[in-house]
C-alpha cells in the first residue's frame, strides 16, 4: 500500500523535499492510515481537527486521541469546535463542509500548507456514485471525486475500505470507530452497511467497477463541455449571450445539449426544457439572468440589478403611498372609483378594522399562509421561486403587514383567511399601479 501511495505522489508531482501537506483528520481509520501513510513517504505533514460536538463525549474523546497521537509524533496540531449557532442553519453537512474547507484554507495560508489531504477512499467514491443515482443527479453528479481539486487532495481514492483497514492492522495504527456509520437511518449509510455489501455479493469487484463507471462518466462530461466552448452553441452578443436555435434543434438530445449550455448561467433542467419548448416571447429567470425564446434563438442577458430599497411605512387609515415608481392605495370596498386601469386590485376582508397596518419591504425569514394552499405556511422566498419571479419582480413586491401577520404579498397573493368575503365586517381594496 506504500509503494502505490508513494507512486501516486510521484504521478502529481508532490514530493517530500518541494510540498507540505495539512491533514484532515477525523481520527477514524481512513485519515489516520492516511497521516501514517505521508509520515512513512518522509512528508512534512500538519493535522487539522475539527470536533462537531454531535456525539457528546465520544466526539471529545476523538479529539483527545488525535491530540495525544499528534503530540507523540511531535506532528503541528490544529483544531477548531463548529460553532453551535451554525447547527441550527439548514443542511448541516453542507453547513459542516464549507466550514472545514474554509478553515483548512485558512491554515494552509497561515501556516505555508501546500495541499490539504483528505481520506476519501474507493467505497466512498462508490457510495457517492449510489447516492447521486438515486437522487438522478446527471452526468455530472455521477462523475465521482477527483484525486485533485485544486489544493485538495485524495491519495486513498485508489484503496478499498478492507485495503485500509489490513493496513492499520498490520501496522498498528490507533482509530477510533464512529458506532453511528453502523446505523442505516441515513441514505449514506444505508448504501455503505446494506446496498454496496449486495453488490459485492453480485460482483466482488463491485467497487472498482463503480469507480470506473464515474471515471467514464467524468471523460464524456469533460469532451460534452468542451464541445459546448468550442462557440458553436452561445455566443457573445451585445451585453449577453445568444444560442442559436438551429444547431441545437439539429440534434435529437436538444434538451440536454441546452441543458449543458445554459446551466453555465444556474438555470436547472426544468427551466431549460421549458425555455425549448416555449413560444417566441416566452421566458425563463433566475437571480442572475433571463433567457428568453426568440424565433431563431434563445437570448441571454443579466438581469437588472436595480432593487427598492428596504423601506417600512404605517399606514393608519385609506389613503395612497407612493415610493420607488409604485402607486399603492387603500380603499374601502365597494366605492364609486374607476379600478379597470390599476395594474393590480384585490380585496380583503376582516372581521375587525385591519388598520394601522404596516407597509414593507420583505425581509428575511418571512413566511405566510398564500390563499389556494389548503393551510400550508411557505416563506416569501420560497413564494417567489415557485412563481419564477426575476429580481426586479422580487425588488418591487411589498408586504401588507398587521396585528396578526402577513396579509398580502402585493402584487402576487392574498394570504389564506383575508380572501374577500361578503360576511365579514371590513372589505379592503388595495390597488397597486407601477
Amino acid at each position: 500500500m506504500l509503494d502505490r501511495f508513494a507512486s501516486f505522489m510521484r504521478e502529481e508531482n508532490i514530493s517530500p523535499e518541494k510540498q507540505r501537506i495539512l491533514i484532515a483528520v477525523s481520527g477514524g481509520v481512513d485519515s489516520m492510515v492516511l497521516v501514517d501513510l505521508f509520515m512513512k513517504a518522509g512528508f512534512s505533514v500538519g493535522i487539522a481537527h475539527v470536533n462537531y460536538g454531535m456525539r457528546a463525549q465520544a466526539s471529545d474523546d476523538d479529539e483527545k486521541m488525535v491530540t495525544l497521537f499528534a503530540t507523540e509524533h511531535d506532528i503541528p496540531f490544529y483544531r477548531v469546535t463548529f460553532p453551535l449557532d451554525l447547527k441550527a442553519k439548514g443542511n448541516f453537512q453542507q453547513q459542516a463542509r464549507n466550514f472545514r474547507y474554509h478553515w483548512f484554507n485558512q491554515l494552509c495560508n497561515d501556516h505555508h500548507f501546500d495541499f490539504v489531504a483528505t481520506g476519501h477512499h474507493a467505497n466512498d467514491d462508490a457510495e457517492g456514485f449510489l447516492m447521486n443515482l438515486l437522487r438522478a443527479s446527471g452526468i455530472n453528479g455521477l462523475s465521482g471525486l477527483k484525486v485533485r481539486s485544486e489544493n485538495i487532495l485524495r491519495p486513498l481514492l485508489t484503496f478499498e475500505k478492507s485495503e485500509i483497514y489490513d493496513y492499520a492492522r498490520s501496522f498498528s495504527v490507533p482509530y477510533r470507530e464512529d458506532e453511528s456509520n453502523s446505523k442505516s437511518i441515513y441514505l449514506r449509510n444505508a448504501i455503505r452497511n446494506t446496498v454496496l455489501p449486495g453488490l459485492q455479493v453480485l460482483n466482488s469487484d463491485a467497487v472498482r467497477q463503480i469507480q470506473r463507471s464515474a471515471r467514464q462518466m467524468a471523460e464524456s462530461s469533460a469532451l460534452l463541455h468542451r464541445l459546448i466552448e468550442t462557440g458553436k452553441y452561445c455566443l457573445p452578443h451585445g451585453h449577453g449571450w445568444v444560442i442559436p436555435l438551429e444547431p441545437v434543434l439539429e440534434i435529437p438530445e436538444s434538451k440536454v445539449l441546452l441543458f449543458f449550455v445554459l446551466k453555465v448561467f444556474g438555470f436547472n433542467r426544468t427551466q431549460c426544457d421549458n425555455i425549448l419548448d416555449a413560444d417566441t416571447g416566452g421566458w425563463v429567470a433566475n437571480d442572475t439572468y433571463i433567457a428568453r425564446k426568440e424565433r431563431t434563438l434563445i437570448s441571454i442577458n443579466p438581469q437588472e440589478k436595480e432593487k427598492s430599497s428596504d423601506f417600512e411605512m404605517f399606514l393608519r387609515g385609506p389613503g395612497t403611498l407612493e415610493f420607488n415608481e409604485i402607486t399603492l392605495s387603500f380603499s374601502w370596498y365597494p366605492d364609486d372609483r374607476k379600478t379597470q386601469d390599476k395594474d393590480y386590485d384585490v380585496v380583503l376582508s376582516f372581521d375587525e378594522n385591519p388598520f394601522p397596518l404596516v407597509i414593507r419591504s420583505k425581509r428575511q425569514g418571512d413566511k405566510f399562509m398564500p390563499s389556494g394552499m389548503e393551510g400550508h405556511s411557505k416563506t416569501v422566498k420560497k413564494f417567489f421561486t415557485d412563481l419564477k419571479l426575476n429580481a426586479r419582480q422580487k425588488a418591487n413586491a411589498i408586504i401588507v403587514e398587521g396585528s396578526s401577520g402577513i396579509y398580502c404579498v402585493a402584487p402576487y397573493r392574498v394570504a389564506e383567511g383575508y380572501t374577500y368575503n361578503p360576511e365579514k365586517k371590513f372589505a379592503l381594496m388595495i390597488s397597486y399601479c407601477i
